[in-house]
């Protein structure tokens, strides 16, 4: 079996802590060829988007909600969640956005909210 696609090794091994994710977006910061950066970039469609209501997938450390927090994306609800506990944890530590309040443990693969919760679903960077 090819551990990237094995769902018990990504989630207690790969990522149990927020290292390897990190180690990654760094790399992508230090190379990427792109003017703008990709927090920046996501952050703007957010803000043209005006959703007030928005659900994000795979937060892993909560990278776009913790850099750049000066920008004002509005919105009235935001819930984070990811497949790793690890990711989630090192999210509550690392947390400096005061206006995130919700994050929860989810399979995007079996996600709990009724349909229409949302304005907005945000996937970035997942496996």
């Amino acid at each position: 079996m090819n551990l990237r696609n094995d769902p018990q090794y990504l989630k207690n091994f790969q990522y149990r802590t927020t290292k390897n994710l990190e180690a990654r977006i760094r790399l992508h910061e230090l190379y990427s060829t792109n003017q703008e950066d990709w927090v920046s970039f996501v952050q703007d469609q957010i803000k043209e988007s005006g959703s007030s209501s928005i659900l994000e997938v795979g937060c892993g450390s909560g990278n776009l909600w913790n850099k750049n927090t000066d920008i004002d994306i509005p919105f009235n609800r935001l819930v984070l969640s990811d497949f790793s506990f690890g990711m989630l944890k090192g999210f509550y530590i690392n947390n400096q956005n005061s206006r995130i309040e919700n994050f929860s443990a989810n399979d995007v693969q079996f996600l709990k909210f009724p349909d229409a919760t949302f304005d907005l679903v945000i996937a970035n960077r997942m496996l």
